[in-house]
């Protein structure tokens, strides 16, 4: 299908081009694609509508991306015949030809209708230019085409071509279009129409804020759609006042709950961040209406709160930063789920037993979570990326990590047998077809394998910090790519060694690791992995580096890591997962892939490679972003992409 036109203006003078249209239920996130209006910083941003889907639709068996059919928006026969536009030569050659629908608009219409529009079209970016063909030009992308044709007909005054009914879904797609544009005023006059009080709904708690804006369309009293988003609005800027509120009290308590140092720096750091970022000015409260405050902006300015930390030298550390506390406390990350409904061991071979549990609908879409390392292990908190009213989420401890037992147990220990063990755990728990393989880092690695071997039970993937395991992601010039970012580090990782042995840091540390002697063991392990975790994230995570005190995991990481990496490349050919036969193999199954622009443990390249190989893979850059799933960015999009899940 090519692109669909619509004249909602014949002498307009901006043409909308929507892509990738018609995606389940696009709903703004949190992340790194939140922006309220365009920043005034920055020169030319395009007008994009970021990704999101409602996980409300679930069918029983899996649909391919590609198959989905395209919806030609038909709106009711208006008084006035719809003119179709010959489309206009693109300005800038794509690099996929991908269907669109483009409307051919009014710039007066949208600046009147909406701050967002105005601010784009009125400031020094792309779309206050003229292109060649004398129209300006705004992208937009992921948006319900008929739910977008609604409201550009709304803002045009065109109420003939107005559905006077919506189901529930509709609404809720125009409701988040209305809230991400600002154009709330403009639907009042729907609002008696299509009467949202009649019909109302739960959604989990928990969710992502921008969801809790469009269930509290739902959810409120008032019959004026606009009113109703208002109130979401105030209700969710009120909550955050509130967790700044509280910990700000937390932080005055005398005795400190941590130390006088910490809190002290804490205390000092939040209050003057609140005082100079005018986004967080809401928390004192001057205006319980909040106006002027979007939910987008407020979000964004949480997230770019900046934490002190205490310099110890080699790493900063402090285990209650202000990032940690504001994700713990706000409603903005993930889902909470109830206690695992199921939980237990699986001999898997004549040493080894894995440890499985399993969360959410026990008779939902199953999805497994494949943990990195190798050498990490799973937690109740993996299982955040998931509904729970949607998924039924397995999380497998790999063997010799985490609950499996025995613990670092080497022997039948390879790429093969993991592979092999999520087989074995699929039939044992009687899933037919894992409807989704997700899996970061060393899971990315193990989640390719598996579905190159196993295609016919892999409805979609989702992998995170792409690995394959290739010689040039490993090393570069004999020392690993971050070693040229993080010089001082990487030095003092080598001053451990003897200078003798520092030739072959890796195999010098290996022994260490796998000495008899626990106390040298233990040392190198602690090294090494302060090295690997120091190099994770964008900026220093001084969270999980609590874990270098938990010498349990810490040997246990280094231990896998450096076995199955530096010893065995995976037994793995170099470039084994990319040859174009096992990448034929995964042809047909969809998939996302998240990538971190910056990361310095899985270089980028090699999510760039894997998505040139797939075609059905779509890939995701988050610019502000390391290598690890914590980070808030990193953390949004796989959400985001989970519940577009492919269903």
């Amino acid at each position: 299908m090519g692109t669909q036109y619509y004249v909602l203006d014949p002498d307009g003078d901006v043409i909308i081009t929507l892509r990738n249209f018609n995606a389940p239920f696009a709903i703004p996130p949190f992340g790194e694609e939140l922006i309220s209006s365009p920043p005034e910083s920055e020169p030319e941003p395009s007008v994009e509508c970021p990704q999101d889907a409602e996980e409300e639709a679930v069918v029983e068996r899996m649909t391919p991306v590609e198959e989905v059919p395209l919806t030609v928006v038909e709106p009711p026969v208006p008084e006035e015949p719809v003119e179709y536009l010959e489309p206009p030569a693109p300005e800038v050659p794509v690099e996929y030809f991908e269907p669109a629908v483009q409307l051919r608009v009014s710039s007066a219409h949208l600046r009147l209708g909406s701050p967002y529009f105005k601010k784009a079209l009125d400031g020094p970016f792309k779309e206050s230019h003229l292109a060649t063909d004398g129209l300006r030009h705004v992208d937009a992308e992921d948006w319900d085409a008929e739910a977008f044709l609604i409201v550009m007909r709304i803002i045009h005054g065109q109420n003939h071509g107005v559905p006077r009914s919506l189901d529930l879904e509709m609404l809720a797609k125009v409701a988040a279009i209305v809230d991400y544009y600002q154009c709330q005023e403009m639907l009042e006059p729907f609002a008696e129409i299509w009467n949202l009080r009649r019909e109302k709904r739960s959604l989990p708690p928990n969710i992502k804020a921008k969801d809790r804006l469009v269930h509290w369309v739902y959810q409120s009293q008032n019959p004026s759609f606009a009113t109703a988003i208002d109130i979401g609005r105030r209700q969710f800027i009120g909550q955050l006042a509130d967790m700044f509120d509280g910990l700000l009290e937390r932080f005055y308590k005398e005795p400190p709950e941590c130390n006088f140092e910490c809190a002290s720096m804490k205390l000092g750091a939040l209050m003057r961040e609140l005082r100079h970022k005018k986004e967080l000015h809401f928390h004192t409260r001057a205006d319980e209406s909040f106006q002027n405050y979007s939910a987008a902006s407020v979000i964004e300015a949480a997230y770019s709160i900046q934490s002190p930390s205490c310099d110890h030298g080699y790493y900063t550390r402090n285990s209650c930063s202000l990032r940690n506390l504001i994700e713990s406390e706000s409603p903005i990350i993930g889902y909470t789920h109830e206690a695992a409904y199921d939980s237990g061991h699986l001999r898997v071979g004549s040493i080894h037993e894995v440890y499985y549990e399993q969360y959410g609908k026990t008779d939902g879409l199953p999805v497994i979570f494949l943990h990195g390392g190798p050498g990490g292990n799973t937690n109740p908190g993996c299982a955040k990326f998931f509904n729970p009213a949607v998924y039924r989420v397995v999380l497998m401890d790999q063997r010799g990590v985490g609950k499996s037992r025995p613990r670092n147990e080497l022997r039948e220990n390879t790429t093969q047998h993991l592979s092999d063990d999520i087989e074995r755990v699929r039939e044992h728990l009687g899933i037919g077809k894992w409807h989704m393989v997700f899996g970061g880092s060393w899971g990315s690695t193990l989640g390719l394998f598996y579905a190159q071997a196993h295609a016919d039970k892999v409805g979609s993937l989702v992998l995170r910090g792409v690995f394959t395991i290739r010689k040039s992601e490993l090393q570069i010039g004999g020392i690993p790519a971050a070693a040229l970012f993080f010089p001082q580090q990487w030095e003092q990782f080598l001053a451990y060694l003897p200078e003798t042995e520092r030739a072959d840091p890796m195999n010098a540390y290996y022994a260490r690791i796998t000495s008899e002697d626990r106390e040298v063991s233990s040392a190198a392990a602690r090294e090494w992995n302060r090295w690997d975790m120091f190099v994770g994230t964008l900026k220093p995570d001084i969270e999980s580096l609590a874990n270098l005190d938990d010498p349990e995991w810490n040997l246990t990481h280094a231990l896998f890591e450096s076995h199955y990496l530096f010893q065995h490349a995976a037994w793995l050919e170099d470039g084994e997962l990319l040859f174009p036969a096992n990448m034929e193999k995964i042809k047909d199954i969809p998939g996302a892939i998240v990538q971190g622009r910056y990361d310095m443990v899985c270089p980028p390249v090699t999510a760039w490679d894997v998505h040139k190989a797939w075609p059905k893979s779509s890939l995701h850059w988050i610019d502000d972003a390391g290598h690890a799933t914590s980070e808030p960015g990193t953390a949004a999009k796989l959400i985001e992409d989970v519940k577009l899940a492919f269903y």
